[in-house]
């Protein structure tokens, strides 16, 4: 019998087993983190595109009115419109259009709770143009 348990103590062939056993969890779970925060810069991203592309249409004038821009930008943005919502403002020298968007809609992992952004917001600006 003493020998039988030398012999299980010097055989190292299931040693990568079970190292592979004891890394996976931590490299799937760093994997998926890396995935959710690129969906976070991906889509804050689309909403600073779709708010400057906004704000230039008012500047330019080829969007006329506040409702109009942010119709345009919620087609513009990638997502479904009705999640987002956009804020037009004029302050006599420029547009800013802001779109925000609950991260309900987009968090896809959020291991123990560690995700605690609420809504992502994006700001843009153009000037008036004469």
């Amino acid at each position: 019998m003493c020998a039988f348990r030398r012999s299980l103590v010097r055989d190292r062939s299931g040693a990568a087993a079970v190292e592979f056993a004891l890394v996976s969890p931590l490299l799937l779970l760093f994997l998926l983190g890396v995935v959710q925060y690129g969906f976070v810069f991906f889509f804050q991203t689309d909403m600073l595109q779709a708010a400057q592309m906004g704000a230039r249409g008012l500047s330019i004038g080829t969007i006329e009115t506040a409702a109009e821009a942010k119709t345009y930008v919620a087609d513009q943005a990638m997502r479904d419109p009705e999640h987002y919502t956009v804020d037009v403002v004029d302050t006599g020298q420029a547009f800013v259009v802001t779109v925000t968007m609950p991260t309900e809609n987009f968090v896809v992992f959020n291991p123990f709770g560690v995700f605690t952004l609420e809504q992502l917001s994006v700001r843009a600006a153009a000037r008036k143009q004469s």
